[in-house]
């Protein structure tokens, strides 16, 4: 078969696109039947979660809009009882039964916004522990594609294969860019290196990928081309993991840092960010995989670098609030239906300052609940319990985060 110079060299940059990656001899230990995968997707600039995950009243602390400035009427709450969500997250209210919240998380000090999203993504704000997605990618025994990445992440002493979403997104649309190659390839195989036919593999596989994403894409109809890359490489065994920057998506415009005009407007782009999130699940809702959709074979973990101060500024705007953090969690290991974790407001005239403070109340470890007394075993919530309680997902949960010594996990986030 005479192949033209233009195709070999469109196989070529095929091939090269991801030369470093692994050999296929992970592929070969992909199992369908017992995969799971983590999606992570960080949300920059700072959410005020009295708006979504932790929503307050102003009956409850007996406080008034100069202590904490609320938009929205109490009858716009919902929840079950145990889980209670405010107007941004209406989009999540078919999932309100399969999604967790941990509140009151309390990120230490205000070190800015790429370093306290490395914190909250990782449990380290010094950049010394990988995302949560990358340790997960580390257990599940990385396969080819390794982590999907859109933005950058931390992989502190993790050595793991990242794939830039935006690079496979020219994998769709029909761009099979090595089929032609197949018989070629089936005559000589074997007289190739075991070098070469891991590279060719990996082609094939790569066209295979591109018809997976171009059927994803039939199956559903999503504005965003990450999602249909995402579902597709998780489907062929390519990657487990992702991680998700939302700001890098092209027809999402967000205004959360509002240290100005927060009213209305803050709330608007959180609505932006939860309807995205609801998009997400629908779309894996909709993938069948193992005996029941994609979606029961992933977890979710939403988050973004720290909340907003309570009150409005001179300038009606809130500021950055380090002092309690919120993050969702979704997926059928998860256990949904609940959240974990408070947080409390200090009133202006309970403070020495003069000003009030929304921040994460002490939580007893071994009871799994907020309390309002010390113990031995309470303290803080912390990005580094969040990160560790992950362990739960897995069953080498001794290699995940060992650096994490002596960190106390939050009980009863997964599914056994």
């Amino acid at each position: 078969m005479k192949v033209s110079r233009r195709k070999f060299i469109q196989g070529s940059a095929c091939a090269s696109l991801l030369y470093s990656l692994p050999s296929k001899a992970n592929l070969l230990n992909y199992n369908p039947n017992t995969n799971q995968f983590v999606f992570q997707i960080l949300v920059p600039d700072g959410m005020d979660v009295t708006l979504s995950l932790d929503p307050l009243t102003h009956a409850k602390f007996n406080t008034d809009q100069a202590d904490v400035f609320i938009e929205y009427r109490p009858d716009q709450i919902f929840g079950n009882g145990k889980l209670l969500l405010g107007p941004a997250c209406e989009a999540l209210r078919p999932y309100l039964n399969e999604i967790a919240v941990v509140n009151g998380i309390v990120m230490r000090r205000d070190t800015g916004h790429e370093a306290l999203l490395s914190y909250i993504a990782s449990g380290s704000g010094s950049a010394a522990l990988p995302y949560i997605a990358v340790e997960s990618n580390h257990i599940l025994q990385e396969p080819t594609l390794g982590v999907l990445i859109a933005g950058s992440v931390k992989m502190g002493q993790r050595l793991a294969t990242l794939t830039q979403i935006e690079n496979l997104k020219q994998l769709g649309t029909g761009n099979n860019q090595v089929s032609y190659l197949n018989p070629f390839y089936n005559n000589v195989s074997n007289l190739l290196s075991t070098e070469i036919q891991n590279l060719v593999d990996f082609n094939f596989r790569k066209s295979e990928l591109a018809s997976e994403i171009d059927k994803v894409k039939s199956l559903l109809n999503s504005d965003y081309e990450e999602i249909p890359v995402i579902i597709g490489s998780f489907l062929k065994g390519m990657s487990k993991t992702a991680v998700l920057d939302i700001s890098r998506l092209e027809n999402m415009e967000l205004e959360l840092d509002t240290h100005s005009n927060h009213e209305s407007e803050h709330l608007s782009s959180q609505m932006a960010v939860w309807n995205f999130i609801a998009h997400v699940f629908d779309c894996f809702k909709k993938i069948e995989y193992n005996k029941g959709s994609l979606f029961d074979n992933t977890t979710f973990i939403v988050m973004s670098e720290f909340s907003r101060t309570p009150f409005l500024n001179g300038a009606r705007g809130k500021d950055h609030n380090v002092y309690t953090n919120s993050v969702l969690l979704a997926g059928g290991r998860v256990q949904g239906g609940k959240s974990v974790g408070e947080s409390k407001m200090l009133k202006r005239s309970q403070r020495p300052d003069g000003i009030a403070i929304h921040i994460g109340k002490p939580f007893d470890f071994s009871l799994g609940q907020s309390v309002n007394t010390n113990g031995e075993n309470v303290n803080l919530i912390y990005p580094e319990n969040l990160a560790k309680s992950f362990r739960g997902l897995y069953n080498q949960s001794e290699n995940f985060y060992p650096q994490l010594t002596g960190i106390k996990e939050i009980k009863g986030l997964f599914k056994s």
